[in-house]
């Protein structure tokens, strides 16, 4: 009776094993099962960048997503923080399995984003007479801006007479502008402010344009295309694909100057009889150009 109870006892033990070995086997294999459909699932779920609720392009993750909207905000604030800028349009992100032809590499899919997004920017606006023309990113540059403008139409013949100064009223102040108006740099806002970046002012030289064609097509004399594009040499060569100002500026502001000079009058005058004296003359100046000339006693 003994040996029979010790070998009932025996083989149970053994199906006991034998059952937890098989369970064993049966967690180990649903872990296996799972982290495969799960590494399965995570290689076929990417992150789709949606504007306005239509995907656009896709990264393989929403850090890459973050990385490529951030791509785009840099190309328009330069070295200024991406965090000034924002999209005007709804740009959110959106897992899910990939469905497109390719995934590109970040720089090429901002290169895609930027063609259907647009920027606004804050920072510190430059208005004239309440309009907003640029925007830099601290005051300090828009002050900066303000004051190279100023002093590029500072009189450089006679004695200056008193400080030039803006025609209307402009000022720096806080605020948000489009993206492309948009400038890290004083020099770059201060051409934007007189018109200088105005690419409908531009011409692209085609194969076979010379200085004497693009004036004609352009309805302009050569003498006024070379004063408007002062790097072109005496030869007057240029370059296919190069391009060239075909028009005056359009300044979005009007600094007014003045200066005292020196001159002979002119015989014929009012009062000048033998030798011809010297008079004094004020003159003004709109961003350099003479505008008024008066005698002064």
């Amino acid at each position: 009776m003994n040996v029979y109870s010790s070998r009932r006892t025996d083989r149970a033990e053994q199906l006991k094993a034998q059952i937890r070995r098989e369970r064993l086997f049966l967690l180990v294999a649903i872990a296996v099962l799972a982290i495969w459909l799960m590494a399965e699932r995570m290689s076929n779920r990417f992150c789709a960048i949606q504007v306005n609720a239509k995907t656009v392009v896709w990264a393989r993750s929403s850090a890459k997503a973050t990385e490529i909207c951030d791509l785009v905000k840099k190309k328009v604030v330069g070295s200024a923080p991406v965090s000034l800028a924002r999209f005007r349009e709804k740009v959110t992100f959106k897992s899910g399995r990939f469905t497109g032809n390719e995934l590109l590499p970040p720089a090429k899919a901002a290169e895609e984003l930027s063609k259907v997004v647009s920027l606004a920017v804050k920072g510190w606006v430059i208005e004239v007479d309440g309009k907003k023309v640029v925007g830099l990113p601290t005051k300090e540059k828009a002050e900066e801006t303000l004051a190279a403008t100023l002093d590029q139409f500072r009189p450089r013949a006679g004695t200056p007479e008193g400080e030039p100064r803006f025609e209307g009223k402009v000022k720096a102040v806080e605020g948000e502008v489009p993206g492309d108006a948009f400038y890290d740099s004083a020099f770059a806002a201060r051409e934007a402010l007189l018109g200088g970046n105005d690419r409908s002012r531009q011409y692209t030289v085609a194969r076979g344009d010379t200085l004497a064609s693009i004036a004609e097509k352009n309805k302009i004399s050569v003498a006024l295309l070379r004063k408007l594009n002062s790097e072109v040499p005496e030869s007057g060569s240029v370059g296919v694909g190069q391009r060239l100002f075909v028009k005056r500026p359009k300044p979005a502001v009007t600094v007014v100057s003045k200066a005292v000079e020196i001159e002979h009058a002119k015989p014929g005058e009012a009062g000048v009889t033998g030798e011809l004296p010297l008079k004094r003359v004020l003159v003004t100046y709109n961003n350099g150009e003479v505008v008024k000339r008066e005698t002064i006693e």
